[in-house]
């Protein structure tokens, strides 16, 4: 006599190896697997959404402690100078950048189309600002066509910069700190610098003190911004 016994499905192994799974069990493995993708899928894009402004961060928080250190360290001025794509340290004295520095226009921040940057202290955006490789031509030292002591020098005395004196302390050329007074508001209405990505609700705030120290944050957009970038 043959008996018949539930329905199993057995998935890759032999019928004389441990039982298989039934079909219901497959079921309720599966709707565990969606849900918990569904639970986790508005977390994987905030975190996606928020490393390019992250990386924003970075970016301008290390131009600003290096410039910071070198100032107090080799007693000497040191600007933190913007361009459409980002920034880069400069010493005066010397007339050149860092020479540690590895900058590249094409991959830096503001070269991503839904990356922008606001320089509150300036009344102005990074669309305003000229591009690295664009100026890089006027500057001969740059391009190779100067030699000897001259290779390498450049002048950034039209450029938008902060620059480092000797005690770290700040000075805005052009423009004037936005109060830190605001970042220390929340929601933030105002700071420094602002970072923007687009189609993200939340911005990265960048309060630069007058004397030197750097702070961060994310929060949402100011309605006077958002009304901005709209127009």
């Amino acid at each position: 006599m043959i008996r018949s016994g539930p329905c199993r499905i057995a998935l890759g192994r032999t019928a004389s190896g441990p039982r298989g799974f039934t079909l219901i069990e497959l079921m309720v493995v599966v709707a565990i697997i969606v849900l918990a993708m569904g639970i986790m899928a508005p977390t994987l894009l905030e975190y996606f959404r928020n490393q390019k402004l992250k990386n924003v961060r970075v970016h301008f928080v290390q131009a600003f402690n290096v410039g910071r250190l070198m100032a107090i360290t080799e007693g000497s001025r040191i600007r933190v100078v913007f361009f459409k794509e980002g920034v880069r340290v400069y010493h005066v004295k010397n007339r050149e950048f860092r020479r540690e520095e590895e900058f590249i226009p094409e991959s830096a921040p503001g070269a991503l189309k839904q990356i922008s940057f606001n320089l509150r202290f300036a009344r102005k955006t990074n669309a305003d600002l000229p591009g690295y490789r664009e100026w890089e031509k006027t500057q001969p030292g740059l391009t190779g066509e100067a030699s000897g002591p001259e290779a390498g020098k450049c002048d950034v005395s039209k450029l938008i910069a902060i620059e480092f004196q000797r005690d770290g302390s700040v000075l805005w050329l052009p423009g004037d700190d936005v109060p830190t007074t605001l970042f220390n508001r929340r929601p933030i209405p105002d700071a420094d610098i602002i970072a923007m990505q687009e189609g993200n609700p939340e911005a990265l705030f960048i309060d630069l003190r007058n004397t030197g120290p750097v702070r961060t944050e994310m929060c949402p957009v100011p309605p006077s911004l958002m009304e901005a970038e709209e127009k």
